[in-house]
Formats: structure tokens, sequence, C-alpha cells
């Protein structure tokens, strides 16, 4: 593929060339839309409180750390009341900057999430189309901003789509840059790859994965040992710069940082059986099949088109040929998530979505620009798959879980909660709590602290801890056992949310 090929898109002033900025337009309004629509109506979950009770005490305090999370009995999180180590920073520091113009909120947090994965669409595309035709690759980003996983990561305060977005902007750099100067070029994808990193590590290994891969089938004739030291640079500054951060208390950086990746590693035997069925859990897991049943399942056919274009672009000759550098890319990244990511969580699959995209673009360009019926009508079939995505998205949209179930819990136990008193339930929780100094999150519910609290919020990962005490420590269980019993009555319950409240001792 030679380099005429790479940068052959459209004139600005051709049809086509409009055509396709108006496909990508239009794809970054309606996931900008979509994605905000579940934003605001979406219940919270633990993650995003793992993420904005600490950027919350940065943007107010100027100190990154957690004090609502428990430590005792969970060993990785010693010392997060001091410093948060647990993750990388960067996407903490960014939710911080937001809550500091905007405000503190789940809203603003998601929000931020969603322009990212927006911008991360509308870099996609600036990518592409130096790969691929124009509209193609229009196409490509357009299934990207409508697709069922995409969507969700988007809508959610984690920091995926910002790490995602960092990786997006380091291929579209790089290919901008490096006809007319390549050491330009791997110094912005470098430090874009950097900056992805720092705000989620699967991220930044995701991006140096791809961006390597693309290097390699573009430039290696033209690099040189000199480069080096530019691609060491960029990473070296930010490195030093986070080693300063973690200087402050090194010991606590060893346990909480390397415990929750040494956690995610070695859940599992890494054999081949093992690695094949995880990446099937993962895909099960981001498309939400989990506890489908009856008319929900038809989701799966979500996943199975973007497969079945994957592989038609790998055994035909003329996509393959064509495909040829996002397919190296696409395995790179793969290869990453296959290998270094053991936990297996859908989440990540948003790293490999843009690849998935474009080979669902090239498939059904191909088969439409065959002109005969068959071909056509396969084309349609595998868009009208990939739209039942974005059907899936309304319909949860429309069922205003936030608005029904995490709302009316959050106003009981704002008054029904005592300046001082101590509520347990998850970090989620954080986010309506008129007393935030209140919530403590501690899944063994006081029995190793001896603290007590007047509420408590049982929730699914509550009762999924309890479940797991009770097979692995049942003495720690008989103990929750015998308080909940004796000590705590039901006042409050819906469909995801019970409260408990402390009996007061006669």
């Amino acid at each position: 593929m030679d380099n005429k090929r790479l940068t052959s898109h459209s004139s600005p002033t051709t049809p086509s060339h409009r055509t396709a900025w108006l496909i990508v337009l239009c794809a970054c309004a309606v996931h900008f839309i979509m994605g905000t629509t579940l934003a605001w109506t979406n219940l919270p979950m633990n993650d995003e409180g793992f993420y904005g009770v600490p950027a919350h005490f940065l943007s107010s305090t100027g100190a990154l750390r957690d004090p609502v999370l428990e430590p005792v009995g969970f060993p990785v999180l010693r010392g997060v009341d001091q410093f948060f180590y647990w993750m990388a920073p960067m996407g903490m520091v960014l939710q911080a900057g937001a809550f500091k113009v905007f405000g503190f909120g789940l809203h603003v947090q998601r929000e931020l999430s969603v322009i990212c994965g927006t911008g991360a669409v509308l870099l996609w595309f600036l990518a592409l189309r130096r790969l691929i035709p124009e509209r193609v690759a229009a196409l490509g980003a357009l299934l990207l901003a409508i697709d069922f996983a995409f969507l969700t990561v988007s809508s959610r305060g984690r920091s995926d789509l910002m790490s995602l977005f960092f990786a997006m902007a380091a291929l579209a750099a790089y290919l901008h840059w490096r006809e007319r100067r390549l050491a330009l070029a791997l110094a912005a994808a470098n430090i874009a790859c950097a900056l992805s990193g720092m705000i989620h590590p699967n991220g930044g290994l995701a991006a140096v994965a791809a961006l390597l891969a693309l290097v390699l089938c573009l430039d290696r004739a033209r690099l040189r040992w000199s480069y080096l030291a530019i691609v060491a640079a960029c990473y070296g500054v930010l490195a030093m710069g986070w080693g300063l951060w973690v200087a402050k208390a090194p010991d606590l950086f060893e346990t909480q940082f390397f415990g929750n990746v040494a956690g995610r590693l070695g859940q599992h035997a890494m054999t081949p059986v093992w690695l094949v069925r995880g990446e099937m859990m993962r895909y099960w897991s981001a498309y939400a099949l989990e506890n489908a049943h009856g008319a929900k399942l038809v989701k799966v056919l979500v996943p199975l088109a973007l497969v079945a274009a994957t592989l038609y672009c790998v055994f035909s000759s003329e996509l393959r040929r064509q495909a040829r550098v996002l397919l190296w890319m696409f395995g790179a990244v793969s290869l990453t998530l296959v290998l270094l990511e053991g936990s297996k969580q859908g989440w990540y699959l948003v790293h490999v979505l843009p690849y998935l995209a474009a080979f669902a673009a090239l498939s059904i360009h191909h088969l439409w620009q065959s002109g005969t019926a068959i071909p056509r009508m396969s084309a349609v079939a595998q868009a009208c798959c990939l739209l039942i995505g974005l059907a899936s998205v309304a319909y949860t949209a429309s069922g205003r879980n936030l608005q029904r179930l995490y709302t009316p819990m959050e106003s009981y136990l704002n008054s029904h909660l005592g300046p001082g008193e101590v509520v347990f339930g998850g970090s989620e929780v954080y986010f309506g709590l008129d007393c935030h100094t209140c919530l403590r999150d501690d899944a063994n519910l006081g029995a190793l602290t001896h603290r007590q609290a007047r509420l408590i919020v049982f929730n699914g990962d509550y009762t999924q801890h309890l479940d797991e005490l009770r097979r692995k420590n049942p003495e720690v269980y008989q103990n929750i056992e015998k308080s909940l019993g004796g000590e705590y009555r039901e006042v409050f319950h819906n469909a995801n949310y019970q409260v408990m409240e402390r009996v007061p001792s006669q």
C-alpha cells in the first residue's frame, strides 16, 4: 500500500467530501444526544463512585484521596484515605477540573465521558480517512457512534472514554504529520499515548500497540535510531511527573496500584481455553447479555454482525488488501487485551470497537457496491443488526432508572440521616447524599472495624459480597447476619436498593 493511497481522501470541494463530513457530524450529534440521554437516566455504579469521590476531594481540597472507601479487610486499599494510588490519576484530575468549573455531580462526571466519546468518534474519522476511502471512513465513524457497547461506556463516569480519546488523538496526529514531519508525528502521537496510559493503563497499552503497528506498517523504512530519544522523552516527562506524586508514599503506591494490577492478572490461569472463553465473556458483558432473556437476546446480533464483518475483511482478498493496516492494528490491540487484561471486563472493548466498526463499514460498502441482490441484502441485514444496538439504547434510557430507583432512595437517606451519623453503602451513594462525610463504603458492614451505622444501603454489590463471605469467611458472615437480624429493620425497598435502619436500643 503506497503513501499516495493512504492520503487520497476527497478534495474539500467535492460532493463526496461534503457527504462524508455530513455523515460524521450527524454521527457526533447522535452520539452526544444518545450518550447524554443514557447518562441522565442510567443508575450509577460503584466504579463511578471510585472515580468521583477522589476527584471531588481533589477539586475541593487539592488532595487526591478517598476517605469513603473502607480499607480494613481489603489490604489493597491500605492508605486510600491519605493518598489515592489505586488507579492512574489523570482521569480523576480531568474530572476534578470539570467539578471545579461546573460543580460536583454525577451528571457532570458522566458528561465529560460523553464529550470524550464524541471527540473519539471525530478523531477516529480523521485517522481512518487516511487509510480507507473517506465516505467509508465516515460510515465507520457513524457505526462506532451508535454502537450499544460504545454508547454505554461513554455514558458512564469512568475513565475509559477519556483514555480512548487520547488514543484516537495519537493515531490522528501521526497520520496527519507523518509525511511532512515524521519526528513531530512521533512526538505528538506518543505524548497522546502517554496521556492515555496516565488515564488508564489498559488504554495506554492499547494505544501504544495500535501506534506501533501503524508505524511499522507505513514507515518502518523511514525510522531512525535518533527517533528513540524523542519517543523516550514523551513518556519520560510524564513518568517523572507521576513519579513525583508516587514519591509522597511509595509504599502505599506499591500496595494499592500493584495490588490492583496483580489481582486482575492473577484471577485465572492464562490457558488458551480461558483466554478464548474470557474474550467471549467480554463481548457478552459489553453488550449486557449476562441477564438478557426473551426479546432482549436479539442484541446478540450486534457483536455477531461485527465479528462476521471482521472475518469477511480477513477472508476477502480485496478487502484484506484494503484493510491491511487496520487488521494489523486490530490484532495488536486485541493481543494486549487478551494477554494483559485478565479480568475480561466489557468496558475495555471500547479499545477494539473502532476497528470493528471500520470493518463493518468496509463490509457493508463492499457488499452494496457489488450491485447484485444477495450481497446487497446481506449489507442491509448487517446494517439492521447494528441498528438494534441503537434501539436497545433508546429502550434502556426509557426506563429512567436513575429517577425511578436511585433518586427516591437518596431522598429517603437525606430525610432520615442526621449530622455526624454513618451510612454504609456503595461509593455511588455519595453522589446523591447531602452529608458526604456520613458515607462509609464498607461491604463488611462494620464487622471488622466495629463501626456502627445508622443506615445501611444494600445493592447487588453488597449482596454479592455477603454471599462470598458466607462461602469464604463464615465466621464474619454469621456475625453480620446476627447483627442485621437483631439490630436492623427494613425501612425502604425498591427493585435495586434496600435500606436497613438500626433499631434504637431499649
